[in-house]
């Protein structure tokens, strides 16, 4: 079986890797990876398991639920074909499972083993970013930055000034080079209008904002607007209608994920996206809006006001 001969040598490739340690281990470790940079299989393996933008949607505990009574109604032409599925189809339902345990019994128990490691995404050779310089953007960084828990930044906000904005309940976008871009770096496709309102902003600059349904009645619940907009986004109509662009951040291309620029602070970006939000070109547009700047203050000490404010008004936060 050509396949399984294929997965042997991933296997043994990466057993290989696992067995450098101590001084010089990352030197070694690469020099065994760029001698089998050409090896598909491998590189796939990898890229799954650790890019922090793919899932698939598959965890151990997942993985080991009795699933013996759905019959299989998926076939893999390919371990890469497999691989395609994890990272693009699959969805974590049961079938899935029956599906990917299927295509995995007829390995060995250790080409088994790594197999599973990758689906359940705890494969792991002791590198991440440093891949990059082996196979180019093979693990990709998220652009756009995620939320953290204030717990763990008290003492840098600690007698700062603060912007306090509401958390929109959506789906986080960045606009860039004209595409809607989804937080794992997929475009959100058929937003003709959005396109139509943002076709004459600059290529120069990246716009950080929340996609989000716009409740024409204004009696939805935050978890209702959530789960339409996820239903719109998610659909395969090539025309999304009723979603709003909501502006909380924008930044020039050249600093979009190359580097951190200290002079351009949030405050005069925030300022700058204020009065871009006055100008014609923007306060004319339906579904383009800027996030709220509820106050700015200086350290935390009124902020339970504000988070009994976004509570009680059913925001996300």
């Amino acid at each position: 079986n050509v396949e399984l001969m294929l997965v042997k040598k991933v296997v043994k490739i990466i057993n290989e890797v696992k067995t450098q340690t101590g001084k010089g281990s990352k030197e070694r470790k690469t020099a065994i990876l760029l001698a089998n940079k050409d090896n598909e299989i491998l590189r796939e393996s990898l890229r799954i398991s650790i890019c922090p933008l793919i899932t698939t949607k598959i965890k151990k505990l997942k993985y080991k639920k009795d699933v013996s009574a759905i019959l299989p109604n998926r076939t893999f032409t390919s371990v890469l074909d497999f691989y395609n599925f994890l990272t693009n189809e699959c969805t974590g339902k049961d079938i899935d499972v029956a599906n990917i345990k299927n295509f995995i019994k007829d390995f060995s128990t250790e080409e088994q083993e790594t197999l599973i490691s990758v689906v359940c995404q705890e494969l792991s050779v002791g590198m991440s970013k440093e891949l990059n310089t082996i196979w180019k953007d093979l693990i990709l960084i998220p652009l756009a930055q995620k939320g953290h828990n204030i717990k763990d930044y008290l003492s840098k906000v600690d007698g700062q000034e603060i912007a306090i904005t509401l958390k929109l309940d959506g789906c986080r976008c960045t606009f860039e080079d004209g595409k809607f871009m989804s937080y794992n770096r997929k475009p959100y496709e058929g937003l003709v209008d959005l396109s139509k309102q943002m076709a004459k902003q600059s290529d120069k600059v990246v716009y950080d904002v929340e996609l989000r349904y716009y409740d024409s009645t204004g009696k939805m619940t935050r978890q209702e607007v959530k789960r339409r907009t996820d239903e719109i986004l998610s659909c395969d109509d090539t025309d999304k209608k009723d979603i709003d662009f909501i502006l909380f951040d924008h930044i020039p291309s050249e600093d979009f994920g190359v580097k951190v620029n200290l002079e351009n602070t949030f405050k005069i970006r925030r300022e700058a996206l204020d009065l871009l939000g006055k100008t014609e070109l923007f306060s004319t547009l339906p579904n383009v809006k800027t996030c709220d700047l509820l106050a700015i203050q200086t350290g935390l000490d009124n902020i339970q006001y504000w988070l009994d404010y976004a509570k009680e008004n059913d925001y996300e936060g």
